[in-house]
């Protein structure tokens, strides 16, 4: 009988002090940034950091604090932009005008916005490069010649032209046409199509 006495007091003796050490450790041990205590004494990790974090420094924007822009003026011309001519003079284009309305004076702006227009009768020269473009139909009605296929470009008609790929606007209306045509700004120098390419791709030389 005394034994078992005995048996159940160290026990007991036993338990109060892992209760002590506990209660010790609990209250030497303080939370991570990461980590707070919950009701039930036990850490947990879903709560928010509070640990404060320094401020970051805000990037610079790559085109500066001003913003650009350009007041369109009627008949497809915009404020500050002048008359350019499509290329160098030569037989491979007739009757086209330039203007660039972004990416000239702009040098930090990626991509370059263009417009321009093919008076009737006139064309763009027939070319390939590893850039893409991109055609928006603004002015009146115009052919374009993508490959071994021809689209009709309207007024909002829209034109992706893969790197690579031979192309020319036409206009066999009797009115202006014109489109805008979005290219990147750093980006290769376009290469006219020969007899023996114009061949291999069933182009006639008219």
């Amino acid at each position: 009988m005394r034994t078992g006495l005995v048996y159940g007091a160290l026990l007991e003796g036993t338990r109060e002090m892992t209760e002590k050490k506990r209660g010790k450790r609990r209250a030497n041990t303080s939370p991570t940034s990461s980590e707070t205590l919950d009701r039930t004494g036990t850490f947990s990790s879903c709560e928010w950091d509070t640990v404060p974090q320094k401020p970051q420094k805000k990037k610079k924007s790559r085109l500066g604090s001003s913003a650009l822009f350009k007041k369109y003026q009627g008949e497809y011309r915009w404020e500050g932009v002048i008359d350019q001519a499509y290329k160098s003079a030569g037989e491979e284009w007739a009757q086209v005008i330039r203007r660039v309305l972004l990416g000239e004076e702009e040098k930090s702006i990626p991509f370059h916005l263009r417009y321009f227009e093919i008076q009737p009768g006139g064309y763009s020269s027939l070319e390939r490069h590893q850039h893409e473009h991109l055609v928006l139909g603004i002015r009146g009605r115009g052919k374009v010649r993508v490959g071994k296929e021809c689209h009709e470009l309207s007024f909002l008609d829209v034109l992706y032209i893969p790197p690579d790929l031979p192309h020319q606007l036409l206009n066999d209306r009797a009115e202006p046409f014109g489109f805008f045509c979005i290219v990147r700004a750093e980006r290769d120098r376009p290469h006219l199509l020969d007899a023996t390419e114009r061949r291999l791709w069933g182009i006639s030389a008219s």
